[in-house]
């Protein structure tokens, strides 16, 4: 793996010993302790990221151990946790896969604590959630806005005794919903905020936008590809090979979606009506993993991601937990239903049972393998030549130096050089500051040919600050004696 589009942005602020504005402040500060130990190194936080991805694997085990009562069934969640492909496109960016997988934590700890605190009768666990939710909304306010509805729908689902929402579930879940909106307001109020952020809807705007949003099928189409999961990745990128196109794991690339989509969820509905015949709690707690889904896949369509969230996109992180605690209720339940009809041996069954779910783990492996090679063979293994080609050619160069890349017509040339610089906060330009350790303004980029005629206008001492390269099937070239030749002859046919 390579550092990828707003990697450069969050290397370029951590080089200058700068932030990004609200609500993005912190973002850049979770990484600062690994970027002092691991530099322009990206195995360490690639190293850094599996391990947070681990650890939500962890907690989703504590999590899942408690609502279900079995350890072996916690167990067995948070390794299909830690395996599936749903939302493993946060490992593309450092940022994301760092702070993505703290997020996720954040949720099965506030959930844990929400649960113990009614489940035990303890208001300490209550006040310790509702503590913690204000350190997490400070830390990470961007995601953590979806937290106020999962968890209003993890108490309803599975604390509620009535069809309509009593005082108490009102008690519990209005101060989450009042410190969101104190919060934001506050923040917002006193400091300086990011273009995105005063780009986003109203709350009037928003709920519109979010009941339209429950009569659109692009929502339920991500929701589809989710609970597709390894199968649906594996295609689609099998399907990119053959095709010589990009990675798109949904259905829509499958064709006639919306009749997948009907069947995906029908099947889901019917897991979820045998799991709730088998013992009811599971099938309550199987209800709200698919809510949790859809939860988080309708709040990123709304405010930020308004298409159809792929199953590895790296906005369905966060549910990634509620992917596993479903299959593996799915799996068992099945297994205590058909236990229970006498059809075949309990022992028989019993290992049937366990070779589906070796099977289950060993195809999430296989396609988060598959999906994650493909992008490195796409892409991070050229960006990591590129780069270590334009250190090899030039270690340094001067201040206010230009660096002129000419890409290669080809289409798939050009995609792939887009790939490799990919605009994030700054641009493709913080990756060549960050690299040869300028602030973004003290070095320039271009590829058109007329902007480097333009930065040397009529000073030839100019001409030495200019750095050339060819960029093709071989890669990077230098190209830089070249170019400069033919500027002086330029100018010295100017001068005559």
């Amino acid at each position: 793996m390579f550092f990828y589009a707003d990697d450069f942005a969050y290397l370029y602020k951590l080089s200058q010993g700068e932030s990004f504005l609200f609500p993005y402040q912190h973002s850049a500060s979770f990484i600062k302790p690994f970027y002092l130990l691991f530099g322009l190194n990206p195995l360490g936080y690639f190293v850094t990221g599996v391990f947070m991805l681990a650890l939500s694997a962890v907690v989703l085990y504590l999590f899942a151990s408690r609502l279900l009562r079995s350890k072996r069934l916690g167990l067995l969640a948070g390794i299909i946790c830690a395996t599936t492909p749903v939302g493993i496109d946060t490992v593309f960016q450092i940022g994301t896969f760092i702070n993505g997988y703290i997020t996720t934590i954040g949720l099965l700890v506030l959930l844990i604590l929400l649960h113990r605190s009614v489940s035990e009768k303890k208001t300490l666990f209550y006040v310790i959630a509702l503590l913690s939710y204000v350190l997490f909304l400070e830390l990470k306010p961007v995601r953590v806005f979806l937290f106020v509805p999962v968890l209003a729908v993890f108490d309803y689902v599975m604390h509620g005794k009535h069809v309509l929402p009593d005082r108490q579930f009102l008690k519990r879940q209005v101060p989450f919903a009042l410190l969101f909106i104190l919060y934001f307001e506050m923040r917002s109020f006193v400091v300086p905020t990011h273009a995105t952020l005063r780009q986003m809807p109203t709350m009037l705007q928003a709920v519109k936008d979010t009941i339209s949003a429950f009569f659109d099928m692009q929502p339920f189409i991500a929701l589809a590809n989710v609970l597709t999961g390894a199968p649906l990745v594996f295609l689609a990128n099998t399907f990119a090979i053959s095709t010589k196109s990009g990675i798109v794991v949904s259905l829509e690339t499958v064709g006639h979606p919306y009749i997948w989509t009907a069947l995906t969820l029908l099947v889901a509905l019917g897991s979820i009506v045998l799991t709730w015949q088998v013992k009811r709690e599971w099938g309550k707690l199987q209800l709200f993993c698919v809510l949790w889904i859809y939860i988080t896949i309708l709040g990123f369509y709304v405010f930020s991601s308004p298409g159809v969230s792929e199953t590895t996109a790296r906005t369905v992180t966060q549910a990634s937990p509620a992917y596993a605690v479903f299959f593996t209720l799915a799996g068992f339940a099945l297994f205590t239903y058909l236990k229970a009809k006498k059809y075949v041996s309990r022992k028989a069954l019993s290992r049937f049972f366990v070779f589906c779910m070796i099977a289950v783990v060993a195809v999430n492996i296989f396609a988060t393998w598959f999906h994650l090679n493909r992008f490195n063979e796409l892409r991070s293994r050229h960006a990591y030549a590129f780069f270590h080609d334009l250190k090899q050619y030039y270690p340094s160069v001067p201040v206010d130096s230009l660096l002129y890349i000419k890409i290669a017509e080809k289409p798939y040339i050009q995609s792939r050089f887009y790939n490799i610089i990919k605009d994030g906060f700054y641009g493709g330009r913080a990756g060549f500051a960050v690299f040869y350790g300028y602030a973004w303004d003290e070095i320039n980029y271009t590829r058109e040919y007329s902007e480097v005629l333009k930065f040397v206008g009529k000073d030839p001492k100019k001409i030495d600050r200019v750095f050339a390269f060819s960029f093709d099937d071989q890669g990077l070239s230098d190209m830089t004696t070249k170019v400069r030749t033919e500027l002086k002859k330029s100018d010295t046919e100017t001068g005559q």
